[in-house]
């Protein structure tokens, strides 16, 4: 697993019910298709909440952020299902 990371990517969404919901995002030039969203949360950060998620592109699993206050993707972190991920 690698974690630790905060790279912007640059990502396609869709809005339901007042959540983004990722459809692809690009790393290091690869346009990456969301096939499933394990699960999604919020954390606080001073006066807003950053929105996480936890989705696979049906071989590698990666964590993604939303940062809403300037509307940016990060990926955070990502590694093969069993190296340190947990799929529920």
């Amino acid at each position: 697993m690698i974690s630790g990371l905060r790279e912007p990517v640059r990502a396609g969404a869709v809005f339901e019910g007042g959540w983004p919901k990722p459809v692809w995002f690009d790393y290091k030039g690869r346009k990456i298709s969301v096939k499933n969203i394990f699960y999604r949360w919020k954390e606080k950060a001073g006066s807003f909440h950053i929105i996480k998620f936890s989705l696979s592109d049906g071989g590698t699993i990666y964590e993604v952020e939303f940062n809403p206050l300037d509307m940016a993707w990060f990926l955070t972190a990502f590694g093969e299902e069993g190296d340190g991920f947990a799929v529920f």
